[in-house]
């Protein structure tokens, strides 16, 4: 019984890192699904169900404000139905991945074959009518011309990038405690598939993540390893030699740079922007309440990008409004108290689980912290999941040696 459950934890495993949103209508995901097998098991904890108690009181007590300032009851009931099944789903694979620890360390280790295995098989479907499963032509507005970017099996290049984020962490810690040719090799098969993304989004929070994690480390416990530079390093030599030549990433870093992109600029300032002004319609304190963007965006968002192009951004081209950053959209859905609760959450699962105590735990979580800023959102459950790999022991191998320095935190 002990190996079926083991095999199919594996294979779940798998699902999450490979066809997790294939053929299904987003934000659902198969994992977020298969959550609901595991509730049973999620009630007989004591510490979820206060859990579940303190979410449901916040859902009831914004759903009163919310009401009160008027909402479209078709799309506040069905947002919030999925907000509260997914907090539900979430708690549920926190207590499963926590209850299978070793096996999700197994899992870890095998991943990088199967990524990089089904990357060439993305270049094989590139030449077939198979070619839209695993990539997605961008417009590059630097060069005028469409360029690939791979995206796996998911339904965005960004999205694949970040769902690959612990395991691409993994290889690059594993080659950096340990420096052989056989972690070096994996270390790349992980990371052309991610780099074939040209997603910036994840190699700006990646970096970002990576000099405020060792510095973080270096001013708590004294501790640095030479090697950990090297990332670093490599980094800042690949941008120079990009940018040595004329091509379409460089033009667009240097968009990026003098704050022209608008993709970079709609998933940042922009977005923040335009979440402000959507919570201002009701409420700045309180927000707008869930599913009313699509509703209050029509008199904001709409407007605000139609200016720029109006074939572009019409209602044929551009149906469903959203704003494509999780903390710009907490701040528009429940205003600037819900934006407070969200970072007093997370800065309290970082204390609560010593995630400063370990480099994985730690450069994955200020990854996250960081990509919220940027992108993401607030209905994706492939964030959250990675959220709970950022809190989760999973490989004490990387914990910090020297622990006795950080008194403060005791």
């Amino acid at each position: 019984m002990g190996k079926i459950k083991n095999l199919l934890f594996q294979v779940f495993g798998y699902i999450h890192f490979t066809v997790n949103v294939l053929l299904i209508v987003p934000p659902l995901t198969y994992t977020s699904l298969f959550s609901t097998l595991l509730l049973p098991k999620m009630f007989k904890r004591k510490s979820v169900l206060i859990g579940l108690g303190v979410v449901f009181s916040i859902f009831v007590f914004y759903s009163i404000i919310h009401f009160i300032n008027g909402v479209d009851l078709n799309y506040y009931l069905k947002s919030t139905l999925f907000m509260c099944f997914l907090s539900c789903s979430t708690l549920a694979i926190y207590v499963y991945l926590e209850s299978n620890l070793n096996e999700l360390a197994k899992l870890f280790k095998f991943l990088p074959f199967v990524v990089f295995g089904i990357f060439v098989l993305g270049i094989g479907a590139y030449f077939t009518d198979f070619d839209h499963l695993f990539w997605k032509l961008h417009n590059f507005e630097a060069q005028g011309q469409s360029i690939p970017r791979y995206m796996g099996l998911s339904y965005e290049p960004s999205y694949y990038a970040l769902s690959i984020t612990p395991v691409f962490i993994f290889c690059l810690l594993k080659l950096l405690f340990n420096v052989t040719f056989r972690n070096l090799g994996i270390f790349i098969l992980v990371s052309i598939p991610i780099l074939a993304t040209l997603s910036f989004g994840f190699f700006i929070a990646s970096f970002i993540a990576l000099v405020l994690s060792f510095g973080l480390i270096y001013l708590l416990f004294k501790e640095f390893k030479r090697v950990l530079i090297w990332p670093i390093a490599m980094i800042l030599v690949s941008l120079v030699a990009v940018n040595l030549s004329d091509n379409a990433i460089s033009k667009r870093i240097e968009l990026i740079i003098n704050g022209n992109d608008t993709s970079v600029n709609g998933r940042t300032v922009e977005a923040f922007y335009l979440g402000y002004k959507c919570a201002e319609q009701k409420s700045v304190l309180m927000g707008i309440g869930p599913g009313q963007i699509k509703i209050i965006g029509e008199e904001v968002i709409r407007p605000y990008y139609a200016a720029w192009a109006p074939i572009g951004y019409s209602k044929e081209n551009w149906p469903i409004l959203s704003i494509p950053n999780s903390s710009a959209e907490t701040l528009a859905i429940y205003g600037v108290l819900g934006l407070i609760l969200r970072f007093t959450f997370q800065l309290f699962l970082f204390f609560k689980f010593k995630v400063y105590r370990n480099y994985f735990n730690l450069i994955l979580f200020i990854f996250i912290f960081v990509y919220q800023l940027m992108g993401g959102f607030i209905t994706s459950s492939m964030e959250y999941v990675l959220w709970i790999f950022a809190i989760l022991p999973i490989f004490p191998e990387f914990n910090l040696k020297q622990e006795k320095k950080i008194i403060s935190f005791r």
